[in-house]
């Protein structure tokens, strides 16, 4: 426990210190004291703590939780480790909720707090079902369609599996289209000409690697607008990087609300504006904005950021 105290700020030093107390008393076989020493660190946390081994570690809980048959919790320090994943999901934190469901599902009380249904004691069916609609509710639905497949293909007519599987697809082809609009090598200026690709390369060079430059940006997104039109959205998107860049706040605001106008549903344009709306205290339109990206793109890998900005924004309108 020491290495606790050793902790250094901003690196994983204490989150690794309680995941070995946890390991070492599961070890032990002494699950309950796992559970309270593991609790007890995570509420003591200093807010220095940086989250990296925070998923592994709630996994080692989760863990411990099964252990002594308490598989709703079990599932919420999963869910916990799975909010605080950067990207997709780790296989060990969905395996392991697919085992919590597995053990949680011989009882009646389990099955009610971790909305299982009972499917007529098919417990690949329930499990399968259940972890599909989880796995949706986390936006990756990539992995949703993974474990629905099966079901779907042993029993095509049932009525949930249809009515899930229907809205994951929908949603798959929603982020698969907003990935090929955001990548600049499918906008047919970019490939069509060689000025455009060049003011484009060159501007994103230097405002990301090259600060002494900044000032001839504008001139080349102009060249690059000429061999567009004036509201091709990554010219757009990188003039307001490039107004963020030289702090041209009034320039910005403005471009930032014309731009919205003119590319309403282009995600990467949206952030900047959202995130800067943010910022500067204008929440209404911040969480618009969030609300419109969720729509347009249901997987974006920030989404749960935006629901929670979201709903902290509709909890502050009712109070």
């Amino acid at each position: 426990e020491k290495a606790i105290a050793l902790g250094k700020p901003k690196k994983e030093s204490y989150v690794e210190a309680v995941n070995n107390i946890v390991v070492a008393y599961c070890n032990l076989g002494e699950f309950d004291e796992a559970i309270e020493q593991g609790r007890k660190y995570i509420e003591e946390a200093p807010v220095y703590v940086s989250g990296k081994g925070y998923p592994r570690l709630m996994n080692n809980l989760a863990y411990a939780y099964n252990k002594t048959g308490r598989y709703s919790e079990a599932m919420q320090a999963l869910a916990s480790g799975i909010t605080k994943e950067k990207r997709r999901l780790n296989g060990y934190l969905v395996n392991a909720m697919t085992e919590t469901l597995f053990a949680a599902y011989g009882q009646e009380e389990d099955r009610e707090k971790l909305e299982i249904t009972e499917e007529g004691g098919n417990k690949f069916l329930a499990v399968r079902l259940r972890m599909a609609r989880i796995l949706s509710d986390l936006r990756d639905y990539g992995k949703a369609a993974d474990f629905l497949g099966p079901v779907i293909e042993k029993y095509p007519d049932h009525e949930l599996a249809k009515e899930l599987n229907e809205k994951i697809q929908t949603q798959l082809l929603k982020n698969r289209e907003q990935r090929k609009l955001m990548n600049i090598a499918n906008h047919p200026p970019y490939d069509e000409s060689i000025l455009y690709q060049a003011a484009l390369d060159l501007s994103h060079f230097i405002l990301n690697r090259y600060s002494p430059l900044h000032f001839t940006v504008g001139w080349l997104l102009d060249k690059a607008e000429t061999a567009s039109r004036p509201d091709d959205p990554f010219v757009l998107l990188y003039r307001i990087k490039w107004y963020m860049k030289i702090k041209a706040k009034e320039k910005l605001i403005q471009k930032l609300e014309e731009s919205v106008e003119m590319q309403p549903d282009f995600v990467p344009l949206l952030k900047l504006a959202g995130n800067y709306y943010n910022l500067i205290g204008e929440q209404e339109k911040a969480v618009n904005i969030f609300k419109h990206i969720l729509d347009l793109y249901p997987g974006e890998p920030n989404w749960l950021s935006y629901e929670k900005r979201i709903v902290a924004f509709n909890e502050e309108k009712t109070n």
